[in-house]
């Protein structure tokens, strides 16, 4: 089953992570750089065959500049 992953902000897709990847449980990926700092994101996983088969982090998390 192949899935997209976004990254979520406010409810907003704010970029796609990777899509039409194999739904295995596990993805790494490199935050790009110029994503804005914000404590509000979550990660979507939407079916790719059945866009109603979603879900998302349960809680927000923090991206933070680099240093």
């Amino acid at each position: 089953h192949r899935v997209n992953i976004n990254l979520v902000r406010d409810g907003e897709v704010v970029s796609e992570i990777k899509g039409h990847v194999v739904n295995d449980g596990l993805f790494r990926w490199r935050i790009p750089a110029g994503t804005e700092p914000d404590n509000g994101y979550k990660v979507q996983v939407k079916s790719v065959h059945e866009g109603s088969v979603t879900d998302a982090s349960d809680a927000r998390f923090r991206i933070v500049a680099p240093k």
